[in-house]
């Protein structure tokens, strides 16, 4: 009963995500009969079927989806608490529309002073329980640009909060088919815990929407920009990333992706113990609590910088945490690894990995198999937020609460991250 359950929400929602999120949208009869909008029994307002999707609001012969792949090379200073980047957007138009300007999103700037956050003065969401707080708390920071490229001409954004746009020249107005690559450079200061999804607690830095990222341009609603404030989440092109990530040497790295370069960031000791760790049911040490903050023991290197080399394919968005004093438990499930970071101050996130592991195991028999090689779980104080591939998750008081909120997080690996639902508009879909 309970696995029909499962598979009955699931259908439900994939089927919502079609048809609600992505068919266009129909006005209301000029005239509603009584009680039409609340009836279980109105009928729904579904579009037309068309070549480019069906009556059901599945793809059709000529659906279309943009295509966004990343290549970034970021560096924190945690002198400064702050980090520096350089990425380089290949974005393909696979729509039949040419597109004379791009949007973009800047969500670093939801502290900005020009910010829709800041002029709404919006007060904490609390969610079954837990608070998220998107006042800023008096940060007053934003991101700043040093660079912006279309091709191999230098483009002037117009900034609107978290949003850009990118007015093209005549010239590189992208036809349908085509492809562009976009250069840009940036920095910001990442601020303490209360600017939305990301920030740092002391020497714990969780960044999610961190980078300037590509803006949907779907066939529902053209370009999909309506700016971020904190509580609606993200809807992303789908494509691959390569991201760099320099940090001081004594840093442990958590993030989306496959880790390409452990023989430079890990130790022989480490490596080993995560390669026995993938065929593991059981919970083992990869980082242990006698050796968490102890450099000399976890690190190749005690000085200096190291770069965190991960790649990822099919996913639409990435993020990662770091810290000097990880704890770093490690299992398997059917090849793929299960990783739980946390601080030497969380001893209670022992059996986290368990938890994770039983929750990635019961999702895959129940709804479908996981499709990506790891999983990573991090411990901080955001209360609780998905990216692909990995979560951050608070302490949480209780058992029962720790559990409940690290299976709902990964839970948010299939919806929305392979439903691909937009959680800005629809975020109801997914929670």
């Amino acid at each position: 009963m309970v696995g029909r359950l499962a598979i009955f929400i699931l259908l439900a929602v994939i089927s919502a995500a079609s048809a609600t999120a992505q068919a266009p949208s129909i006005a209301p009869s000029a005239s509603p009969v009584a009680g039409e909008s609340s009836s279980p029994f109105r009928p729904l307002a579904l579009p037309a079927p068309s070549l480019i999707r069906t009556g059901s609001g599945r793809p059709g012969a000529r659906y279309w989806q943009q295509r966004a792949d990343y290549r970034i090379q970021a560096t924190l200073d945690t002198g400064h608490h702050t980090l520096t980047g350089r990425e380089t957007i290949h974005y393909v138009n696979r729509s039949p529309d040419a597109l004379p300007y791009l949007w973009l999103f800047v969500e670093q700037n939801i502290c900005g002073p020009t910010s829709i956050t800041e002029k709404l003065d919006q007060p904490p969401l609390v969610f079954l329980g837990s608070v998220f707080d998107f006042s800023c708390k008096g940060f007053a920071g934003g991101l700043e640009l040093t660079s912006v490229v279309v091709g191999l001409t230098k483009v002037t954004p117009v900034v609107y909060g978290t949003t850009m746009r990118l007015d093209l020249p005549h010239a590189l107005a992208l036809a349908p088919g085509a492809s562009v690559d976009i250069r840009i450079g940036w920095r910001f200061t990442v601020p303490d815990y209360g600017a939305g999804r990301m920030g740092r607690d002391g020497t714990l830095y969780l960044l999610g929407q961190w980078y300037p990222r590509m803006a949907v341009y779907d066939d529902v609603r053209g370009w999909n920009h309506d700016p971020y404030i904190g509580g609606g989440e993200f809807y992303l092109e789908y494509g691959s990333f390569d991201v760099s990530i320099s940090v001081p040497a004594s840093y442990i790295v958590g993030a989306t992706g496959t880790l390409t370069n452990p023989e430079q960031v890990l130790t022989p000791a480490q490596r080993s113990r995560l390669a026995r760790a993938r065929t593991s049911a059981d919970p083992m040490a990869i980082i242990s609590a006698a050796e968490a903050g102890h450099a000399e023991r976890t690190r190749p290197a005690t000085a200096g910088r190291l770069t965190w080399h991960f790649t990822a394919d099919s996913v639409r968005d990435f993020a990662f945490g770091a810290a000097p004093d990880f704890r770093w438990d490690a299992s398997g499930y059917k090849g793929k690894l299960v990783h739980t970071l946390y601080r030497p101050s969380a001893p209670e996130w022992e059996e986290a990995n368990r938890m994770v592991r039983e929750g990635l195991e019961y999702y895959s028999e129940q709804w479908y198999p996981y499709p990506y090689p790891q999983m990573t779980s991090i411990e901080g104080p955001i209360e609780g937020m998905e990216y692909p591939m990995i979560t951050f998750d608070p302490r949480s008081p209780a058992r029962e609460d720790r559990q409940w909120v690290l299976a709902h997080e990964l839970g948010h690996q299939w919806v929305p991250m392979i439903v691909g639902s937009n959680e800005r508009l629809y975020p109801w879909m997914d929670e």
